[in-house]
């Protein structure tokens, strides 16, 4: 396991200590939160990717540990609650409830500062979350000798660490798809000109080798597939939905309306940019009065 660099200051481990003792709200341990009844939910879904100790970082992909305590700070006192993938499919297949305002907190591309800033915080808060990977850079940060939290990515020891948690579900992200090159695939696209038979065998053959990644460190079935920069077409669509995920996560920005019972669709997802306030987060997931 490599050396874990302390990027996280005091006024961090106080929010999430304060934020912590407000979660529990002299609740034992374990102490479930009420539940709504009904058969439709209102999802919001948010999306995280790099995490900076440098304010002078921050970007439309980049958040600091501070900004991502104070948004679950904020999200409890407005009345939501942190859901998991397991709270979520119960509910999709009819057989559990939902929280009045539940949200499901996901980061994506899997980046070492993910273990180094974020999962403290989950722990200390115990708030579960959606971790995509993309395993070609899991499987070159698990041989390479740099690994600057600036950029680099997890490797598979830490990934096995963390799927043990009950804080962390580990999703695929694809292979080697995560790439916007001029000339090349735009994430899970189709190549222009390609044959439809070679696409379909192509883009099975990348996700089924990340979910194989996954499950041999992890043990754990891959539930979960966030589409490479939210780009899908139909045949995509198609494709990802025989291997038999059980959600899919898009970038396309709207509160998810879930219905008690029925098939989970394809989960819109809010972009957490560090150039917002937390109270502009708020703004942008609640839903349409």
């Amino acid at each position: 396991m490599r050396e874990r660099a302390a990027m996280w200051g005091f006024s961090i481990l106080f929010g999430s200590a304060v934020l912590g003792s407000i979660l529990l709200g002299g609740m034992e341990p374990g102490t479930k939160p009420v539940m709504a009844s009904g058969d439709t939910a209102s999802l919001a879904v948010l999306m995280y990717h790099q995490v900076t100790g440098d304010p002078a970082r921050i970007g439309d992909y980049v958040v600091t540990a501070q900004q991502f305590s104070s948004d679950l700070t904020a999200l409890l006192l407005a009345g939501y609650t942190a859901v998991s993938v397991d709270d979520v499919l119960a509910f999709a297949e009819g057989e559990g409830d939902l929280p009045p305002k539940p949200v499901l907190i996901t980061f994506d591309d899997g980046y070492e500062t993910f273990i180094a800033e974020i999962y403290p915080i989950l722990c200390e808060t115990k708030t579960p979350c959606v971790l995509s990977l993309v395993g070609k850079y899991t499987d070159f940060y698990s041989c390479a000798e740099d690994q600057s939290l600036s950029y680099a990515c997890l490797n598979w020891d830490e990934v096995e660490e963390l799927a043990a948690s009950p804080y962390v579900e580990i999703a695929n992200h694809s292979y080697a798809l995560h790439q916007m090159a001029e000339g090349e695939r735009r994430g899970a696209l189709p190549l222009e000109g390609e044959a439809e038979d070679e696409y379909r065998a192509f883009l099975a053959n990348d996700l089924t080798s990340c979910n194989r990644c996954i499950q041999e460190r992890t043990g754990k079935e891959v539930r979960v597939f966030a589409y490479p920069y939210g780009l899908y077409t139909d045949v995509t669509c198609d494709v990802v939905e025989n291997l038999g995920f059980s959600m899919l996560l898009t970038c396309e920005e709207r509160v998810n309306t879930l219905h008690r019972g029925e098939e989970l669709k394809p989960l819109g997802r809010f972009n957490r940019s560090g150039n917002l306030s937390t109270e502009e987060v708020l703004q942008k997931i609640e839903p349409e009065k």
